[in-house]
């Protein structure tokens, strides 16, 4: 989940700046704190106007050691690193804005009316973005 959570999030990027937060549907709560958060922090990008720099594999992303630290019937806590290596343009001007950034992820998975999505996480470079 972790995985195909990352590379949703990399096509979502690429679709800025239309803000199209049903990409997340299959994988993340609608009413979750989580979607919440992301759909606040993406829509302040693409109101900046951001489009993503994929020629020449520009912006790419990794996941690695992945560990599960809760194991519950209807929880689950998972710790990941994530290295997101990414080159923002804003609108036709000559402004970038790079990611890189080798950070640690905790996905806070649920069991709700028996589907397994994503609930919430712990980011701690959330809005670096939005800061510059």
């Amino acid at each position: 989940m972790v995985y195909d959570y990352c590379a949703t999030v990399f096509e979502f990027y690429k679709e800025f700046p239309n803000h199209k937060t049903g990409i997340f549907k299959n994988l993340v709560f609608d009413e979750s704190p989580f979607l919440e958060r992301v759909s606040q922090f993406s829509k302040e990008l693409c109101e900046r106007d951001f489009h993503l720099v994929t020629k020449n594999n520009r912006s790419n992303y990794e996941v690695f050691d992945l560990h599960l630290v809760t194991d519950e019937p209807d929880k689950k806590i998972i710790e990941s690193q994530e290295f997101w290596n990414l080159l923002f343009k804003v609108g036709e001007s000559d402004e970038e804005h790079f990611v890189n950034q080798l950070n640690t992820q905790i996905y806070f998975i649920r069991k709700i009316n028996g589907e397994w999505k994503i609930w919430d996480n712990y980011n701690p470079d959330a809005g670096r973005l939005n800061k510059k």
